[in-house]
């Protein structure tokens, strides 16, 4: 019974050899679509970074006293947008409103003008009352501020939104 045990002893010994071999680490091997399932991932995890994340919107309305007053600011450390309509619909005759839009490039600094609109009758062809606006693209603030420069201070609707880049 003793042989027995040790010629049992010798197989298991010979068939681990042959399994495990030197003892060297083996190279694993990817399992069947193991690549494809990662680029996927890694395409999916891309898409999930850029969706675009708006913020509460920043909406009301706006009576012009003929100061320049802000309708809408955004402050924060990561690149983001700002996007917005104001109604125009009250504008009359001799009115005209000026839309401006600053940025502040450094983080301590002032703003910065960066597009300055004004908007009177007659509009032109086509042209609603409805003005859109957008900036492409801020890293620390934005700031949009309307000044009624000429005839009656009328009442004017708008709506922003905060685009955040990179948000989940």
């Amino acid at each position: 019974m003793r042989h027995e045990n040790i010629i049992l002893l010798d197989q298991m010994d010979r068939l681990h050899r042959e399994l495990v071999g030197s003892r060297q680490p083996q190279r694993m091997v990817a399992p069947v679509g193991w690549n494809e399932m990662k680029s996927s991932v890694k395409d999916i995890r891309a898409k999930v970074i850029t969706i675009p994340g708006f913020d509460t919107p920043i909406k009301g309305t706006v009576t012009a006293d003929g100061t320049e007053q802000t309708i809408a600011e955004t402050s924060c450390n990561i690149c983001h947008y700002l996007e917005g309509n104001i109604d125009l619909t009250n504008i009359q005759g001799a009115d005209q409103l000026r839309v401006r839009v600053y940025i502040k490039i450094k983080q301590a600094g002032n703003y910065i003008l960066y597009a300055d609109y004004t908007y009177k009758l007659p509009f032109q062809a086509g042209a609603g009352k409805l003005v859109s606006v957008k900036h492409e693209g801020a890293y620390y603030s934005i700031k949009v501020t309307v000044q009624q420069i000429a005839g009656a201070f009328r009442d004017y609707d708008y709506l922003f939104l905060r685009r955040r880049e990179g948000a989940v």
